[in-house]
C-alpha cells in the first residue's frame, strides 16, 4: 500500500475509535472520567481530520499523538477503551 492509502485506512480506524469514545462519554456520569473520555475522542477526531487533509506525519510524530490519545483514555476509568497505538502504527506504516 502507498502512504495515502495507509493514512486513509488508519484514519478510518481512529475515526471509529473516536465515535465509540464520543458516544460512550454521553452515557457516563459527569466528572473527570467523562471529561477524559471526551478529550480522547476530540483529540482522535482532530487527528483524523489532519490525516484526511493530507497532513504529513512521521512515524515518531504519529506515535506521539496516538500515545497522547491513549493517555487521555487511560484516565477514563472502567469504561475506557483499550490502548491502540501499536495497532494504529502498524496500519500507518504498512
Amino acid at each position: 500500500m502507498d502512504a495515502t492509502t495507509n493514512a486513509i485506512t488508519t484514519a478510518a480506524l481512529i475515526d471509529g475509535y473516536a465515535d465509540v469514545a464520543g458516544h460512550r462519554s454521553e452515557w457516563m456520569a459527569r466528572g473527570p472520567e467523562r471529561d477524559a473520555m471526551r478529550a480522547a475522542a476530540r483529540k482522535a477526531w482532530d487527528f483524523v481530520l489532519a490525516l484526511h487533509m493530507g497532513e504529513h506525519f512521521t512515524p515518531e510524530r504519529f506515535t506521539e499523538i496516538t500515545r497522547e490519545i491513549d493517555a487521555l483514555m487511560a484516565n477514563a476509568g472502567a469504561k475506557r477503551l483499550a490502548a491502540r497505538t501499536s495497532e494504529w502504527l502498524a496500519a500507518f506504516t504498512a
